[in-house]
């Protein structure tokens, strides 16, 4: 019988990510071990540490990945010719459920087992995400769209307030999230003083 592959360094963290990524938003972070990752992964605990030097710094890696995507995917929207300054702006949050979509549902990173991870992505999401969305803002005050003075404390206070508003901290059930993300739509037309695309239509 041909004895089974070795897995590479690289095979071996990439799939300690995706065993770690389906644990913290399933379990939670502070609840998964590293003896709960190398379980799924079937391998020795000691081959997590040829990858990490601990549970936080897969958590960064992975936080920062995720920001990522989301940013990359967001970029996208705001860069994309087809459509109204109104309609980038207003499409983020559906970009943003979209892509949660790829896990277990944007509601899971704002678990109270999972404060961790959220406080770290939101940090990678804002240092990614306010230059972008400040950038845009700057086109609609050159297009005539916006006026406003400080395009990047208009991103900071959308991000920000964002994400906080939905935060379990301020006693958002779980379940309730992808309800009130449905909100940020006219949050983001009626704080930046544009039509909502629907209105437009009408």
């Amino acid at each position: 019988m041909a004895r089974p592959a070795k897995k590479s360094a690289a095979q071996w963290t990439e799939e300690i990510l995706q065993a770690a990524q389906s644990l913290f938003i399933t379990k939670g972070y502070e609840e998964t071990s590293v003896n709960d990752i190398m379980n799924v992964v079937g391998g020795a605990k000691g081959m997590f540490y040829h990858s990490f030097q601990s549970k936080e710094e897969l958590l960064h890696t992975l936080v920062d990945e995720w920001a990522t995507q989301y940013v990359r995917a967001i970029t996208l929207v705001l860069c994309d010719r087809e459509l109204s300054f109104s309609e980038k702006l207003i499409r983020i949050p559906e970009v943003i459920r979209q892509m949660s979509q790829k896990t277990e549902g944007l509601e899971a990173f704002f678990s109270k087992s999972n404060e961790a991870l959220l406080r770290r992505l939101t940090d990678e999401m804002t240092t990614k995400l306010i230059p972008v969305l400040s950038s845009t803002l700057q086109d609609g005050v050159v297009e005539g769209i916006l006026s406003i003075n400080d395009t990047n404390f208009y991103a900071s206070f959308l991000v920000h307030g964002a994400l906080g508003a939905l935060s379990p901290t301020n006693g958002t059930p779980r379940e309730e999230i992808p309800r009130k993300l449905s909100y940020l739509p006219e949050l983001v037309a009626n704080t930046l003083n544009i039509n909502h695309p629907d209105a437009e239509r009408r």
